[in-house]
C-alpha cells in the first residue's frame, strides 16, 4: 500500500511540468489523471500555466521500480510521526 502511494505520489508530482498541454499525460493511470486535470483547472490555482511532460513520469516509474527492487522504499513521513495510518 505504502508502495502504491509513493508510486502514485511520485508520478503526479514529477508530472507537472513542460511542454505538453494534454492533460491525458499527466499522470499512468485514470486517477491520476483526473486529479492532474482538477489540480490544472482549480478556479483557485494561482500559476497561470500548468501542463505535463509524458517522459517525467516514464522517468519515475523506473525510478520507483529501481527504489522497490533495491529497498529504499520507507516511510517515515508526519503521518506515520503522529501515529496516523495511510492505509
Amino acid at each position: 500500500m505504502i508502495l502504491k502511494f509513493l508510486f502514485t505520489s511520485t508520478l503526479l508530482a514529477t508530472s507537472f511540468i513542460s511542454n505538453s498541454t494534454q492533460v491525458n499525460q499527466c499522470g499512468n493511470n485514470q486517477k491520476a489523471q483526473s486529479l492532474a486535470h482538477s489540480i490544472i483547472h482549480d478556479s483557485t490555482q494561482l500559476r497561470q500555466h500548468l501542463s505535463c511532460d509524458i517522459r517525467l513520469t516514464q522517468a519515475a516509474i523506473i525510478k520507483v521500480k529501481e527504489m522497490a527492487n533495491s529497498g529504499w522504499v520507507i516511510h517515515s513521513g508526519a503521518n506515520s510521526r503522529a501515529g496516523l495510518c495511510l492505509g
